[in-house]
């Protein structure tokens, strides 16, 4: 590939912001120019503010000249390059009065346009190819674009990095970790894609390992690793590794309402089972009510430090806030809860700090899972959320939850006065991630 500017009224240009300044800097591009009727800029350094220091450019007779634009000067050769491809090479060392450009020509110095120049003060920021001017007329194209800190000669690296040799492990039901050896470059690798499933899935620096936390219990994936260089050459993609994670461990309590009522809870008030609307089996509980109060309870067989609870459901209308999943201790008292706002948003209440985190989510219409997981440890507790596998960041973390461990699972709302209409299914508790489940 290359990049062509055939125009008539000019502007064909592509500009690079800088990773920081340079007071000292080399760029290059390669160019061929088919066709002109105005003057060509080819290759220009800018300050950070988009101030331009100056450029090389082709006059209207293909002359090459270079344009300070400290001085408003133009010094312009006797050198007309001719047909064919070219490379340009411009380094600008940027210090007032005592500023020094040098231009190459195909790898050999232009010594009409280099030497000792005035240019001001501000470092370069940013790299231009082509011209941002209107009403001109030429057809040029240009590749091998490239700025450094030193020489950069006229070949532009097209070799690509070797491919990655990748291999996959599931580190447990609901992560992956990949890795690969380091690939080669000539111009040395920059970074690592990781595909999924034949999708883009990540971005990578020179790490040679990556995790992949969003996988679900006893799936099956594929993936793959390309290398990125210096000069964005990428390697073909490696071979697939393909790995299937386990399932996840069995819960302590589960209870998808298959029975056909609510005998699995210890109470319950409210919830109809149903069998018109399910995530999964035959039966659902709906909770539908303009006083609230619809909820089922599970006195858990011990208590436990550490637990995550699930449940699926399906909002069908609401005027009020929801409440979906609670975590009680064994004395009844909560320990927090996740909810859905009047407006729909996911939302997490502590009841040990009485604080209520909301986020940007609008699950929307349909079934969905809701997944927490609470340990209780003081002011080192964590809480985590997933919806529908994927974690909310912004809903798991380190907070304060007391000491009292779990004791109570509960589903639904024992509040009165709310309204709103929601089926639950597929209810859990467990000592390990469950995952979305159905």
């Amino acid at each position: 590939y290359a990049a062509e500017g055939n125009t008539t009224t000019g502007n064909t240009f592509a500009k690079k912001t800088l990773a920081t300044t340079y007071p000292d800097g080399y760029a290059r591009v390669a160019y061929k120019l088919k066709s002109q009727v105005s003057q060509v800029n080819l290759l220009r350094f800018r300050d950070a503010a988009g101030v331009s220091i100056g450029y090389v450019y082709l006059t209207t007779t293909g002359q090459l000249a270079f344009h300070n634009d400290t001085t408003a000067a133009n010094t312009v050769t006797a050198i007309v390059p001719g047909t064919g491809w070219h490379a340009i090479e411009l380094h600008v060392a940027v210090n007032g009065a005592g500023s020094t450009v040098g231009v190459w020509l195909d790898g050999a110095v232009v010594p009409t346009l280099s030497g000792t120049v005035t240019l001001g003060s501000a470092p370069i920021g940013i790299l231009q190819i082509g011209e941002t001017q209107a009403g001109q007329t030429y057809d040029v194209v240009l590749d091998d674009a490239a700025f450094g800190t030193s020489r950069l000669g006229p070949i532009g690296d097209v070799t690509a990095p070797s491919i990655p040799n990748v291999t996959a492990t599931a580190t447990s039901p609901f992560s992956v970790q990949v890795d690969w050896a380091a690939s080669s470059d000539d111009s040395g690798v920059i970074g690592y894609d990781v595909f999924r499933d034949g999708l883009l899935f990540a971005s990578l620096g020179t790490v040679t390992t990556y995790t992949d936390n969003t996988v679900l219990a006893a799936s099956t994936h594929d993936y793959a690793v390309r290398a990125r260089d210096a000069v964005n050459n990428i390697s073909a993609l490696s071979a697939p590794a393909s790995v299937t994670t386990p399932a996840a461990a069995a819960p302590v309590f589960a209870d998808g309402f298959e029975a056909g009522n609510l005998a699995a809870w210890t109470t319950n008030a409210g919830l109809v089972v149903e069998n018109t609307d399910v995530r999964s089996g035959s039966f659902a509980a709906e909770g539908n009510t303009a006083t609230g109060n619809t909820f089922a309870k599970k006195t858990l067989p011990a208590t436990y430090a550490d637990g995550y609870a699930r449940v699926g459901y399906k909002l069908k209308s609401q005027v009020s806030q929801v409440n979906l999943l609670r975590l009680r201790d064994a004395a009844g008292n909560s320990i927090g809860y996740v909810y859905l706002t009047t407006t729909g948003q996911l939302a997490f209440h502590n009841d040990t700090t009485a604080a209520n985190t909301v986020t940007t989510i609008v699950p929307g219409t349909g079934w969905h899972a809701i997944e927490l997981h609470v340990a209780v440890n003081g002011a080192g507790s964590t809480v985590e959320v997933w919806l529908d596998g994927a974690v909310v960041p912004s809903l798991s973390g380190t907070v304060t939850l007391g000491s009292a461990p779990i004791g109570i699972l509960q589903i639904g709302e024992t509040q009165t006065a709310r309204t709103y209409d929601v089926v639950l299914d597929d209810a859990a508790f467990g000592t390990a991630r469950l995952g979305p489940g159905t």
